[in-house]
């Protein structure tokens, strides 16, 4: 992972503002940690493991919220039918 990867999957995850200190959070560790890794040439593979499982159950959470919604909605339709 680069520090460009680690940007763009701190601000996916958190947002633009404070998303270091979230994935900091997130990862256990200080801030000033995750200010050094976008600097340096690659992000030690520990950390990518951790970021990237973060990242998927994300996108998890988000195709969970995405399925329930048009159950929601078909539900709905199911009731004004009756």
């Amino acid at each position: 992972m680069t520090p460009d990867e680690l940007k763009t999957a701190g601000t996916k995850l958190f947002g633009r503002k404070h998303w270091k200190l979230e994935l900091a959070q997130a990862l256990d560790i200080d801030v000033a940690t995750v200010h050094r890794m976008c600097h340096k040439e690659r992000i030690p593979g520990h950390y990518e493991v951790a970021i990237v499982g973060l990242l998927n159950t994300h996108r998890a959470r988000l195709e969970i919220e995405k399925q329930a919604k048009q159950l929601v909605r078909l539900t709905r339709r199911v009731r004004k039918k009756k």
